[in-house]
């Protein structure tokens, strides 16, 4: 807004002759201004934009300002569904629906804590076990059960995985790696890998961090292939201490006789 209102004097100071339609040449200041212009026309639009969006949004719909465009079940074709849509929360104990919610966010992760919240507000008491699917769980949702007396009832992504015998006899998994006497990761090939830094999640409210180790020599690897590491440079790995003690527990759990039968039943109480 500045700079437009500089050039409007720079024009009026040179009496400068704005040219338009075919033929006309326009100079550079007709070129600067009209470039503003648009510029600041855009900004006024995009912050119009934005104001509607809010901070937690980055789209919405024209017919619904406040739906949230998301991706959907496909269709009877497997086309894609990318439509405005709202996600609907639901927690269910003994076949009864005890709490709903309606949210514009797409990660159900990110509405867990909301709908805990009015869950308590309710009926003044947390639930013991908020069982849900992998969808749920995360660093933020496990931090914030364990702040409040709740279990560890979620499943998270690689929960299947982690439980498979696939992957616990996978050596060349970081999670497999042997650990020496200085505390330090050492893979199949016998390298060890050494503390490098910590590097924090600045959007956890929990304080998230991982410990960042790197190789001490990947170069001529024989075992480079079964490792993935096939540019041949020295491998990184990455460490969330905290949020590997959840997902133990979790398992532990889910996997107990009372895990099973509230997996079995959705239970949420």
């Amino acid at each position: 807004m500045k700079m437009s209102r500089v050039l409007k004097r720079i024009v009026k100071m040179l009496k400068t002759i704005f040219f338009h339609g075919k033929g006309k040449r326009k100079n550079k200041i007709q070129k600067m201004f009209e470039l503003m212009d648009e510029a600041y026309v855009k900004m006024k639009e995009n912050n119009k934009y934005l104001k509607i969006i809010g901070p937690n949004r980055n789209s919405y719909a024209k017919t619904d300002y406040d739906a949230t465009f998301m991706h959907l079940k496909d269709d009877h074709r497997q086309n894609s569904q990318l439509k405005p849509a709202y996600n609907m929360q639901i927690a269910v104990a003994d076949e009864f629906i005890v709490t709903t919610d309606v949210f514009q966010d797409r990660a159900d992760f990110v509405t867990f804590i909301p709908l805990i919240e009015k869950h308590v507000d309710l009926y003044n008491q947390y639930p013991l076990n908020p069982v849900a699917d992998a969808g749920y769980g995360s660093y933020h949702t496990y931090t914030y059960c364990k702040t409040y007396g709740m279990n560890i009832a979620m499943k998270f992504g690689m929960y299947k995985q982690k439980r498979s015998k696939k992957y616990k006899k996978n050596l060349f998994h970081k999670d497999n790696y042997e650990v020496n006497e200085r505390n330090n990761p050492v893979c199949p090939n016998g390298v060890e890998f050494i503390y490098k830094y910590t590097r924090k999640n600045k959007n956890s409210k929990f304080g998230s961090e991982s410990k960042i180790y790197k190789s001490t020599g990947c170069s001529g690897c024989m075992l480079s292939e079964s490792c993935g590491n096939k540019s041949g440079n020295d491998k990184r790995i990455s460490f969330n201490e905290q949020l590997d003690e959840y997902q133990k527990e979790a398992i532990e759990f889910l996997d107990t006789e009372e895990g099973i039968n509230m997996r079995m039943q959705g239970l949420f109480k």
